[in-house]
């Protein structure tokens, strides 16, 4: 009997659609079948573990009851959008609430699903749970937004180049050093920004570090900048791995040291010109630490005292009892205090003992020695002024004699006047003392004293050209010789303009007879236009005036000048001169000189 032919197994439909879900429920990736209304039709165990939900809860469930409220619409119109257009293996991503509540990110790729005739009939998704990965992923974009805040915080230049030396990452400084924005730079080879010496030396460094993955050093490293302009930079450039350790690319710090360069240049040049001037000095520069110890000494000090610098260095300026005077050596232990102390020091005079025991006038200056915040020692230059302080006091001695034989010659002309017109005898000496003492109350340099005292005493010298009868007239005078008398004032100064005073005694002899409001004579001169000397001159004048007796009228007091100069305060005299010899006597007991 022949044997049956045996067909292919022929599976029903619930061994077939258990076989089917079997394999989704191996796969990682969430599945599942939606209709067109959203309702999960079926669905694998892999989905029921992401969304947390029993066989039975998640059977015939809304996409809308577990996507969050705020991707509801917006997977709505992705549904839409693939019934319409039919796009098989579209992604989206959208976060689900899980049973718990939680919240899960999912990444889902959804497709048609359709009948025999090419009707849709639901909706197929393949859904991955990336919540993990998007927590990483956003806190790798965190860590690199920190990454780069702290790299374009930093002062120095940091860049990533490839292997081929293209720029693939600069931070804000480095955009500054190369005067380039981030744009520019992204892609530009090291060749482009440095000359062909530095591109070479360059291209031994990268090939160094690739050989041996160890970081190198660069000091004066050249960049060329997008302006065309030179920058000297300082590189320290590293070799970059990716995680299993294959090099990708190096990274590096840029310093700008041009300025640093031209400072060390600057001071070097600066130290060499210090050197030549030390040693070439025809002063004494030397140099004292914290301890008042001498740390160095230029050797003009063997041409002024006869000592080698040796014989100074590591000495303290206490232990230096033959070389500087006992009179001045608590003076210089002082000073050097004062400037260790953060003082300077101009113009101290210190008294040396040079080897021959002469003495020796120095002028000392000394500043501080700054290093950081710190005071470190100071620097004290003393100048030999022996020759100039003897020709000063020689011509101090001159002076003194020249103005004992000037104020001689004053006191002969007041006499010469007095002699001529003996009834004001002491009139000039006493309108000089009121006149000085006006102008010391006021705080006026004692040279202007002195000047205004010396014409004072012969303010009236012009009298002489008058007729004695006139000046000794014991009856009022006439308007003529009232006229005559007043060209004293312009005599007086004929007489003295040739003279060469060191004070412009000729002008206040001038001017003693102006007044404040331009009524005065000889010019009729007003305010400011009269000199400070001649304007104090004019008060005295008219206070001693009025205040002793004339041949013509018995003296009117004191009282009465004091009123006289109070009532015409800023119209015939100046304020200030008034107010102050107002003060001389009615505060201080001034009394006229008998």
């Amino acid at each position: 009997m022949k044997e049956k032919k045996q067909g292919k197994k022929q599976f029903t439909k619930n061994e077939v659609l258990e076989r089917y879900k079997s394999i989704l429920d191996h796969i990682e990736d969430g599945y599942c079948e939606l209709d067109l209304a959203g309702n999960i039709i079926l669905f694998n165990d892999s989905l029921r573990r992401i969304l947390g939900y029993s066989v039975e809860e998640l059977t015939g469930m809304n996409y809308r009851q577990y996507i969050s409220p705020e991707n509801v619409q917006r997977v709505y119109e992705f549904f839409h959008e693939l019934y319409l257009t039919g796009t098989p293996g579209k992604l989206i991503d959208y976060e689900v609430i899980t049973k718990d509540g939680s919240r899960r990110a999912v990444e889902a790729s959804v497709s048609v699903i359709r009948d025999a005739s090419g009707v849709p009939i639901r909706f197929r998704s393949l859904s991955r749970d990336v919540t993990e990965r998007k927590r990483s992923e956003e806190e790798l974009r965190k860590s690199e937004e920190k990454y780069r805040t702290i790299l374009d915080a930093i002062e120095e230049g940091y860049f990533e180049v490839d292997l081929t030396g293209n720029f693939t990452f600069v931070n804000n400084h480095l955009q500054k050093i190369a005067d380039a924005t981030r744009e520019e730079l992204l892609g530009m080879n090291y060749l482009q920004y440095t000359n062909p010496e530095t591109a070479k030396e360059m291209y031994h460094v990268f090939n160094t570090i690739y050989r041996t993955g160890e970081p190198v050093k660069i000091r004066n490293f050249e960049i060329i900048r997008m302006n065309g302009t030179k920058r000297i930079c300082e590189l320290s450039v590293a070799l970059m791995r990716d995680a299993k350790g294959k090099p990708i690319g190096f990274r590096g710090i840029n310093r700008d040291v041009t300025d640093r360069e031209q400072a060390e240049s600057s001071l070097r040049e600066n130290e060499e010109k210090y050197r030549l001037s030390f040693e070439n000095a025809s002063d004494v520069i030397c140099t004292i630490d914290r301890d008042m110890k001498i740390t160095s000494i230029s050797p003009s000090v063997k041409k002024i005292l006869d000592y080698e610098p040796k014989e100074f260095v590591e000495r303290s300026i206490e232990a230096l009892t033959n070389i500087i005077a006992p009179e001045s050596m608590d003076a210089a232990l002082s000073y050097a205090l004062k400037v260790l102390n953060g003082e300077d020091i101009r113009g101290a005079i210190i008294i040396f003992i040079a080897r021959d025991r002469t003495k020796k006038i120095g002028e000392v200056s000394a500043s501080p020695i700054i290093r950081g915040s710190m005071i470190v020692g100071a620097i004290v230059i003393a100048r030999d002024i022996t020759d100039r302080k003897l020709a000063e006091d020689a011509l101090g001695d001159s002076l003194k004699n020249l103005r004992r034989a000037l104020g001689a010659t004053i006191q002969a002309m007041a006499m010469a006047v007095e002699t001529r017109d003996p009834y004001t005898a002491g009139h000039q000496r006493r309108v000089a003392d009121l006149a000085r003492s006006i102008a010391t109350e006021m705080g006026l340099p004692r040279e202007q004293i002195d000047g205004l005292r010396m014409a004072s005493t012969i303010h009236d010298i012009g009298k002489i050209s008058i007729p004695a009868e006139i000046l000794s007239k014991p009856s009022k005078l006439t308007d003529l010789e009232f006229k005559l008398i007043k060209t004293h004032a312009q005599s007086g100064y004929d007489m003295l303009k040739d003279v060469e005073f060191p004070w412009p005694i000729a002008r206040v002899v001038l001017e003693h007879h102006e007044r404040m409001n331009g009524t005065g004579y000889p010019n009729g001169l007003k305010g400011e236009q009269i000199l400070l000397e001649s304007r104090i001159l004019m008060v005295a004048d008219v206070v001693e005036a009025m205040g002793s007796h004339r041949p013509y009228r018995p003296a009117k007091g004191i009282e009465s000048a004091l009123e006289e100069i109070s009532k015409n305060r800023a119209t015939l005299y100046d304020p200030s001169v008034v107010d102050t010899c107002l003060s001389l006597f009615n505060e201080k007991g001034y009394k006229l000189v008998s």
